[in-house]
């Protein structure tokens, strides 16, 4: 009967040691940095046409919390979902439509 043990895992690769580890985490940090210091687009999201708070000119789409998820079905029923944080004032909404197209 052959013996009951696990066969050596052969790694690939350089053995990780402290000094490489520190490279990793600095070239880490300044791809961090250099990200933060691009300049970004804003875009305005427009408030849902359909939402009854559009036509106030005090409502708005909060920074970045707008987004239309589309489900795919191969058969039949593709959906889009439309999801928005609305600032009005001091008040906020979530808003969806309540249903699909």
């Amino acid at each position: 009967m052959a013996p009951k043990h696990k066969p050596q895992v052969q790694r690939e690769g350089p053995e990780k040691n402290g000094h490489q580890g520190a490279e990793e985490e600095d070239s880490f940090r300044s791809t961090a940095e250099a990200l933060r210091a691009t300049p970004t687009e804003k875009h305005i999201a427009q408030v849902d046409p359909l939402c009854p708070l559009s036509c106030n000119p005090g409502t708005q789409v909060r920074e970045d919390y707008d987004c239309i998820l589309k489900q795919t079905n191969t058969g039949s029923n593709n959906k889009i979902y439309i999801i928005q944080l609305l600032e009005e004032g001091d008040c906020f909404i979530c808003w969806n439509p309540g249903g699909a197209w």
